[in-house]
């Protein structure tokens, strides 16, 4: 039964990721196994097991792998151009942002107490030093409401105020909502319609789906305090602000698998 167990597993690794991994292996360290986990900072049991397809590469030995001199991120994450670069330069590869299991608050320098210590690389077009990776497990309430959206895809947050404070910015989007204060704060991924309705009173309202709660929310934009009093009134369920928007995602990716033409990355709307 373990065996058949662990022929599972293997067949669930990406072919292609697995044969990019072991094909470096051979370039970089001329097949020598011990020295390459070495080099990386992995257990050498971990090593073997990764080359052989027995197990999945971890996000630290990717990270590790991308980093290393001359090896080429979009070769090894996407399969574009050649394994190793001329001199090693990178020419837009940008930079590593946080990835984590959660929902924050707020920027990620805020909280670094709830940071795992891994990163994932972003393009230079999309870096920025207030977003992180958010990961989907698989008890993602959205993973079970959106069949476009599967578990270990990752959503690229960003926290800064440009996002978070233009209303404008979020319709359409997957968005970070803090609910309740204190010790009851929770930081709930929710979807806002592109669409909004009551334009022509003192407030706008937009129809948000929390993933994680049954009852209706809206996102109520008025510029006074009493459109938003106004805007309360007009609708039943829990009322947000913009105020409440803790992250907008701006990239959703599905990184390390054989992507369809429908998986391929594309911007925080989503399709769902």
């Amino acid at each position: 039964m373990a065996r058949k167990r662990r022929a599972e597993s293997g067949a669930n690794i990406s072919a292609a990721l697995h044969a990019r991994i072991l094909e470096l292996s051979e370039l970089v360290w001329r097949g020598n196994r011990s020295q390459m986990g070495r080099d990386l900072d992995v257990d050498q049991s971990a090593m073997s097991k990764v080359l052989a397809g027995k197990q999945q590469p971890s996000a630290k030995l990717l990270e590790k792998l991308a980093a290393w001199p001359g090896i080429n991120i979009g070769w090894l994450f996407r399969g574009d151009g050649e394994p190793l670069l001329e001199d090693g330069m990178r020419p837009g590869v940008g930079q590593f942002r946080p990835l984590i299991d959660e929902l924050l608050p707020g920027a990620p320098e805020e909280h670094p107490d709830r940071l795992t210590g891994i990163s994932y690389p972003v393009s230079a077009a999309f870096h920025s030093p207030t977003s992180y990776w958010y990961r989907l497990s698989r008890r993602s309430p959205v993973v079970a409401s959106c069949p476009t959206v599967l578990e270990g895809d990752q959503m690229l947050i960003e926290t800064g105020e440009k996002w978070t404070r233009r209303w404008g910015a979020v319709l359409g989007m997957y968005c970070a909502f803090r609910l309740g204060k204190g010790r009851r704060e929770r930081v709930l991924l929710g979807k806002v319609d592109k669409i909004g309705n009551a334009y022509f009173y003192q407030y706008e309202i937009y129809k948000v789906n929390i993933f994680s709660e049954p009852a209706d929310a809206w996102l109520i934009v008025a510029d006074t305090p009493a459109g938003i009093e106004e805007g309360r009134r007009a609708v039943s369920g829990t009322c947000l602000l913009m105020e409440q928007v803790a992250g907008v995602c701006v990239l959703l990716v599905r990184p390390f698998a054989r992507q369809r033409a429908e998986d391929r990355p594309r911007d925080g709307s989503g399709s769902a």
